[in-house]
């Protein structure tokens, strides 16, 4: 437990101390602030999910990134250590950071998982406020800004602020820049606002793109102010957010977008008012109502330009969000921010016109509200994971498993795990041990997988299984490890048309039934082969290759 805190502690010492530098060295009271708020929060979120329940399923793909990088396996592009990754939206620089910790610490991976997402809530929290004291110069609406931070979960796409992902990393770093800048009296330093592009792009290159992007029209805005072309530089900030969002929907039906615009990113093609029912969602009516306010209040403030200049982003980056483009709703991770802002100064302006009581008053009646807000939607997001009292992506049983094949891998390095693919995808990422795509696995390989359970003697299983292909991993394999486990069954009962999408996967744990019991039964009986390893959730028959 203490090896992993500290691997989590060290991931996190740097950018928290760069950020609080950036938030230009907070006063104790209001750091403190920001990590009651994180504890508030965290609590919540982990209500019926304890110590080390996972419930990011991202984490998955990273970890086995991980364990490919501490096996030796270095590469610039995750397709490259794992058939987990089908697209390469990002380069291999997120794993190679948390691999140094798990190098130096060897934490409990799940554990690490667990108390990185604390960490996350308060390094947003942190970036929040960073942002909001360098538009606002008001430290009491940046502590409030920050604290409003820890409770508004955006539980879709984008899972700000408790997932520790690239996008939503790329996002902080972006925010502590963009702060920065602001901050910067003069030209920023050119040497740093370079490696700060490196770094962006490396982490994430959709995200950490468009955000060096938003740093060139900031800059651009702020200090190129020929004679000549003001005029023409005022009329272009007033009407790009206009100009993104039609070009944006042109270049939807125009350009040949199947590559980005198939498999699961076909999932997550929303309209305009399903993304507006899902900001409705993660923030409510009241506090949306707030940020109109906001906006006026601070173009009344000193500092109109700068402050135009921040809403000329901020209608940018909406207008890309509201776009037709698939994953659109990625960028909201950068529009949250300046959402979370003017809530936060709005309320700092609606407040300052009344009286100590009523100040009061309002102020605990807008954190109740935002509180049931918050615990109704994290309640929601969490239903579908929800499996005997805990919401987790693995049961108790599982974790069991787990240990099981973590041992049983040790001093084996060709073994490939063979199961239905949330499984696969889970196990690989805990155990290290291969699988064939795991949650991504292609349609040949799901079909011999799903045809495997109905193989009437060892002689077609074996055929089926010296079948299944790896276009990374190429050492031979002497052992495959067939786990047989509830989820299999479940995903076996799918539609066709669910089991081969890379959209749909069986997240929440699952027990085995009678049915599965009176299958597993069959399958004994056909092949002739006895479980290593056998409980509620899961059964698991190891077939060396050497018997093929």
């Amino acid at each position: 437990m203490i090896a992993t805190f500290l691997s989590a502690f060290f991931l996190f010492l740097l950018p928290i101390t760069f950020g609080w530098f950036i938030m230009g060295k907070p006063k104790f009271w209001h750091m403190i602030g920001l990590a009651l708020a994180t504890l508030v929060s965290y609590l919540i979120w982990r209500m019926y999910s304890p110590y080390p329940s996972p419930l990011n399923w991202d984490i998955w793909e990273h970890q086995t990134a991980i364990h490919a990088i501490l096996n030796g396996n270095i590469s610039l592009l995750p397709s490259q250590l794992s058939d987990t990754f089908g697209f390469n939206g990002y380069t291999t620089l997120f794993h190679m950071i948390l691999a140094v910790p798990h190098y130096i610490f060897h934490p409990d991976i799940l554990g690490f998982w667990w108390i990185a997402e604390v960490y996350m809530v308060f390094l947003t929290g942190m970036a929040t406020y960073a942002l909001t004291k360098a538009v606002t110069k008001n430290s009491y609406s940046a502590l409030l800004a920050g604290i409003l931070s820890a409770f508004c979960f955006e539980s879709s796409i984008v899972f700000t602020p408790f997932f520790l992902m690239p996008q939503t990393l790329t996002a902080i770093i972006w925010v502590f820049g963009l702060s920065w800048l602001i901050n910067t009296k003069h030209l920023p330093n050119i040497f740093v606002l370079f490696l700060l592009t490196i770094l962006l792009v490396s982490l994430h290159i959709i995200i950490g793109g468009a955000g060096v992007l938003l740093y060139m029209l900031y800059l651009n805005a702020r200090y190129i102010h020929i004679e000549k072309t003001h005029r023409i530089t005022e009329v272009f900030m007033n009407t790009l957010p206009i100009i993104t969002y039609i070009t944006l929907m042109i270049l939807t039906y125009v350009l040949p977008l199947q590559t980005i615009n198939s498999g699961e990113a076909a999932h997550f093609s929303q309209t305009l008012i399903q993304k507006l029912a899902d900001i409705k969602n993660w923030y409510g009516y009241f506090p949306l109502l707030l940020v109109p306010i906001g906006i006026i209040s601070l173009r009344q403030s000193k500092e109109k330009e700068q402050e135009r200049m921040i809403l000329f982003l901020f209608m940018t980056i909406l207008a890309v969000v509201a776009s037709p483009l698939v994953y659109s709703m990625k960028f909201f991770v950068f529009a949250r921010y300046f959402i979370i802002l003017y809530i936060a100064h709005g309320i700092m302006y609606f407040i300052s016109s009344v009286g100590a009581w009523n100040k009061r008053i309002i102020l605990i009646a807008l954190t109740i509200s935002q509180l049931v807000i918050f615990s109704i939607n994290v309640t929601n997001w969490q239903e579908s994971l929800q499996f005997r009292g805990v919401v987790s992506h693995i049961s108790q049983g599982e974790g069991e498993l787990a240990s099981f094949l973590t041992h049983l891998k040790a001093g084996k390095s060709t073994m490939l795990l063979v199961s239905d693919p949330a499984t696969s995808y889970i196990l690989e990422a805990i155990t290290g041990i291969n699988t064939p795509g795991g949650a991504y696995m292609k349609p040949d390989n799901r079909l011999l997988i799903s045809s495997l359970v109905d193989a009437p003697n060892i002689k077609t299983a074996q055929t089926l299984l010296s079948a299944l292909t790896d276009p990374v991993e190429k050492t031979p394999v002497d052992t495959y490890v067939w786990v047989i486990s509830a989820r299999y069954f479940q995903w076996l009962d799918l539609p066709e048309t669910k089991r081969f999408s890379l959209a749909f996967n069986i997240w929440r744990p699952q027990a085995l039934t009678l049915t599965d019991a009176i299958t597993i039964m069959n399958i004994k009986k056909n092949l002739h082969i006895q479980p290593v390893f056998t409980n509620d959730s899961a059964i698991v028959f190891v077939i060396p290759k050497e018997s093929l």
